[in-house]
């Protein structure tokens, strides 16, 4: 009970540093939060940019290879034979 009544003590004696202490990791937390939401952001934007780019990449070999009658079922069966 003594050591409550102690700590209770001393944190009103050195309640302006405790605060001042408190609101300087507060603020810290705050722009360590900020900074890393804009990273997260930052690397969605980056990982949806690079599935756009797979994508795109992916309707136009269907659309060269249609061109050329084939089918991604006919190359994949056509490599199969080959590395066999």
């Amino acid at each position: 009970m003594w050591l409550v009544l102690l700590q209770a003590g001393l944190m009103a004696s050195h309640a302006t540093v405790v605060t001042q202490i408190s609101q300087e990791m507060n603020g810290r937390y705050l722009a360590l939060q900020k900074q890393h939401q804009e990273f997260a952001a930052h690397l969605n934007g980056q990982i949806a940019a690079v599935e756009h780019q797979l994508m795109m990449q992916s309707l136009y070999t269907e659309l060269v290879w249609s061109m050329y009658g084939l089918s991604i079922e006919s190359v994949r069966t056509t490599a199969l034979f080959f590395c066999m």
